[in-house]
């Protein structure tokens, strides 16, 4: 960590192109964050605005219906991810398990082929 700071108090074009490759990240960052907001507000005009010309009568219990199914299907694949990221876990320790298994194994086969102490082993023929 001394070695990281010294390098980049020492060079310090080091410090402005590290700064600058963080500026980037931010506004990348930034960037596609407030696409997505932009997108979102879009859409929601859209429907707003659909649901309007539709009925204008109608417009404000249409547009919570739509809200409320919004929310819905939000809740339904938030769920099915959370159950997805169960099993994923469960995989993964049972991957572990046969893994450590296996490397059991492995273990006892090559002690197998170890010499014992104080035996030389001879050159194999051909």
């Amino acid at each position: 960590m001394d070695n990281l700071l010294r390098m980049f108090s020492d060079n310090p074009i080091v410090s402005i192109a590290a700064l600058l490759v963080i500026l980037l990240l931010c506004w990348w960052f930034f960037k596609k964050i407030l696409m997505l907001a932009l997108i979102i507000v879009i859409a929601v005009v859209a429907v707003g605005g659909y649901f309007y010309f539709k009925d204008p009568k109608k417009m404000p219990e249409n547009m919570m219906d739509a809200m409320k199914k919004a929310r819905v299907s939000t809740e339904k694949a938030v769920q099915k991810g959370k159950t997805v990221i169960d099993t994923g876990k469960k995989v993964v320790e049972k991957g572990r398990e046969v893994y450590d298994k296996g490397k059991e194994k492995g273990e006892r086969v090559s002690n197998l082929f170890k010499p014992k102490d104080g035996e030389e082993t001879q050159p194999q023929k051909r």
